[in-house]
């Protein structure tokens, strides 16, 4: 899928969810492009460009998890 960043016209992959309502960009995808996050500026670093980031407020919640083993949690609960 093409999309823009700002002027440039840029390319990846994307699978859709119901769980997130914007565009996210891998690890991966951003270290093929040689992106560079200043946190303390609050810009990323793209080629020859320099991007603003922003934040919004947003749901509190965790968006992905990582174990060792399956783990089977229903929609809406917690596990230890």
């Amino acid at each position: 899928m093409h999309f823009m960043i700002g002027d440039l016209l840029l390319s990846a992959m994307f699978l859709v969810s119901d769980d997130t309502e914007e565009m996210m960009l891998g690890i991966d995808w951003l270290a093929d492009h040689q992106c560079k996050r200043d946190i303390g500026a609050g810009v990323l670093h793209l080629g020859d460009h320099c991007l603003k980031l922003s934040s919004r407020t947003s749901r509190v919640m965790c968006r992905r998890v990582y174990t060792t083993e399956d783990v089977l949690v229903p929609p809406r609960h917690e596990t230890d």
